[in-house]
């Protein structure tokens, strides 16, 4: 697992926070209503997502920053500095362009997530 700090609180994305090319790791739980919450401070309209255990996503980027939380279950990113596991109210954010894959843990997982997108 990567080694990255406890950052104790969850902190906003602001534009341009990502841009340094590193995944961060909050490691603060929160309940789904904290959650929302967050996002809703920080301006960001979340969607939800799901998959059952041991779904595997492929390399791939976006051309956004990606915030996303886990909500229920488990899931481990997978970066080239090396990989975050995510359990419920943990979050992680992934600057554009960042090649990841992820793989869902055995008992599913349930995830909240929203785009930054720079202008």
């Amino acid at each position: 697992m990567l080694g990255l700090p406890d950052c104790g609180a969850v902190v906003a994305a602001r534009a341009g926070h990502l841009r340094h090319g590193l995944a961060k790791f909050y490691a603060a739980e929160m309940t789904r209503e904290e959650i929302k919450r967050k996002f809703a401070d920080e301006g960001l309209s979340p969607h939800s997502w799901s998959n059952g255990a041991n779904y595997f996503y492929a390399e791939h980027s976006h051309e956004y920053d990606k915030v996303l939380y886990c909500v229920q279950g488990e899931v481990t990113f997978h970066l080239k500095e090396g990989d975050i596991v995510l359990h419920p109210g943990q979050r992680v954010d992934i600057p554009a362009g960042t090649p990841h894959a992820a793989t869902v843990g055995p008992d599913g997982v349930e995830c909240m997530e929203a785009a930054v997108h720079h202008r």
